[in-house]
């Protein structure tokens, strides 16, 4: 058996690759970069079983002036010409799709043939149990003029029994492939329909007050509730709230994003007047761990919906506990910018000591989020996001009840100045300004009260 062996030749400044296997030889032009239209071919010659090209032959390369003058001799060595014009080239290569009997079939076509394939339903195992793949090798014979009637059959077998009668030759569905189906699918924007910001304007200029104030009055309704919270450590048989702040192995009491996310969510359901999901996954794939290669979708903690043919999210929430990093800020205010809807941000503290940090590590989150879609070259016209922030004061003392609390509120509102790219040194100033700046954060104090008041904005 011959060994596999490429060896290249050659000929007015153009290189041929020549490739010897055990089944023959082909011979075939390689490109300087994208295809000229200055030249007449692409191209391509293979010699079945056979293998004429020897030592002494590839010399004659050398003589030729053009790729026609190299066709032609490699054609009279009996070689089978795989060679398309440039205008066909770029024409045909090129996908379809086209539908029958309800199904999707996507058509690709190359410069060695075409494939048709019969996408699967959906990306579960049992969906694709009918999926099939014919392959026309150095073979085109389906065309953009055979659509109509390819839509006309009536069943998959009708299809399969047309598609062998052009030469077409089944193969199983490649289980590679099938894999691919259900990435797609994981990338796919979510089961709703695409967010759609809703601008309202009032004098041309836009406004998103609607969106934000159910957000503001569940927030104020959520520290209510959670004012009428007690931990484990105090023993009395009938709590005033049945939610609980459990102790740790060690006694303390744990405070975190969860008992937030619950009392705003029990707050959305019976005080509030707006449609809400939990874990909404994204419409984008957000790479942040080490071990994603290509990106994953995520969860936005809560979001709002609204109806208007379809259910269209318009504002996304996240929570958030404790002194978190620069990093947990920006992984999550990452979804909430590249979202490019209203987005809205909850953040619990147990401490006034703690407010200044998180404020900080909050701007910092929000600058470091801002570039991960830039420098994938995505487009980021405006950044909308409401933020929340609540101090449970003694929450974690003896007593293991909350005496009060402080609400914190701010909105960044920005909107590029040119068109045409987004300035990132105007971003930075404008996002220190309004949240490092005190007099920018509205303060509310609530009392501890003994059950839940529905609370009206003022």
């Amino acid at each position: 058996m011959a060994m596999r062996q490429n060896e290249y030749c050659v000929a007015f400044q153009r290189t041929f690759k020549i490739r010897t296997g055990s089944k023959g030889q082909s011979v075939r032009l390689l490109s300087d970069g994208p295809l000229e239209s200055t030249q007449e071919y692409h191209l391509e010659i293979i010699f079945e079983n056979s293998q004429p090209l020897n030592a002494v032959s590839k010399d004659q390369f050398a003589k030729f002036t053009s790729v026609e003058e190299v066709r032609q001799w490699l054609l009279s060595l009996d070689g089978k010409d795989q060679l398309l014009p440039i205008d066909a080239l770029q024409k045909k290569t090129k996908n379809w799709v086209w539908h029958a009997v309800g199904r999707e079939f996507k058509i690709s076509t190359g410069t060695k043939g075409q494939t048709i394939r019969l996408q699967p339903e959906g990306p579960s195992e049992q969906s694709h149990g009918d999926a099939f793949t014919f392959r026309f090798k150095h073979l085109m014979p389906l065309d953009e003029s055979q659509k109509d009637s390819f839509a006309r059959f009536t069943s998959l077998e009708q299809v399969k029994q047309w598609l062998l009668s052009l030469g077409g030759k089944e193969e199983p569905f490649a289980r590679s492939v099938f894999k691919k189906t259900q990435k797609l699918h994981r990338q796919a924007t979510d089961f709703f329909c695409e967010p759609v910001p809703f601008i309202q304007t009032k004098n041309n200029v836009q406004c998103y007050c609607d969106r934000f104030l159910p957000f503001r009055l569940l927030c104020m309704e959520t520290v209510h509730r959670l004012l009428t919270m007690q931990s484990t450590a105090v023993q009395t048989p009938i709590p005033a709230a049945k939610m609980l702040f459990p102790q740790r192995r060690l006694g303390s009491v744990r405070v975190s994003e969860q008992e937030a996310r619950f009392q705003f969510c029990i707050a959305a359901e019976i005080t509030g007047s707006t449609p809400w999901a939990v874990e909404v996954p994204t419409t984008r794939v957000y790479k942040q761990k080490a071990k994603s290669r290509d990106g994953l979708s995520g969860r936005t903690d809560v979001s709002f919906f609204e109806y208007s043919e379809k259910w269209r999210r318009v504002l996304n929430i996240e929570f958030k506990a404790g002194r978190a990093s620069v990093g947990d800020f920006a992984k999550d205010l990452e979804q909430l910018v590249r979202e490019q809807i209203p987005g809205a941000w909850f953040h619990l503290l147990t401490r006034e000591s703690h407010l200044q940090f998180a404020v900080l590590n909050m701007t910092d989150g929000l600058k470091a989020a801002i570039r991960v879609p830039l420098e994938k070259r995505e487009e980021i016209f405006q950044v909308d996001i409401d933020f929340a922030i609540c101090v449970l004061h003694e929450i974690t003392s003896g007593s293991g009840t909350s005496v009060g609390a402080d609400l914190y509120l701010n909105r960044v509102k920005y909107r590029r100045p040119n068109p045409e790219y987004f300035d990132l040194e105007d971003f930075d100033r404008v996002i220190e300004n309004t949240l490092t700046n005190p007099e920018h954060w509205e303060r509310k104090h609530f009392e501890r009260a003994i059950t839940p008041v529905k609370t009206e904005l003022t």
